[in-house]
């Protein structure tokens, strides 16, 4: 994960949870996370939700314009809660 990253929030994914909603692809269908965080890359103000492997190595991500929105996604994806997510910097 690049250090340029402004670190805002992480979650550990419940592999039981996980709604199917979604599927996300490389050269190929990814296996679910074991762990998301939501970043910012300044300048964009935006926010990414960064999938990441059992290595924390980045799997993919989906840009939001809203920390909200993010969390939203996180939660249409993997049934996770608003107070289920650490808290890692200002916002």
């Amino acid at each position: 994960m690049s250090s340029e990253y402004i670190r805002i929030a992480r979650a550990q994914v419940d592999q039981a949870r996980i709604t199917g909603k979604t599927r996300h692809y490389g050269d190929q269908l990814l296996p679910p996370p074991h762990r998301l965080e939501i970043v910012q890359l300044p300048p964009d103000s935006g926010f990414y939700l960064l999938y990441l492997d059992g290595s924390d190595g980045e799997m993919t991500d989906t840009w939001h314009e809203s920390l909200e929105q993010a969390v939203d996604q996180a939660n249409f994806e993997f049934g996770l809660l608003p107070n289920e997510w650490e808290r890692l910097g200002a916002q």
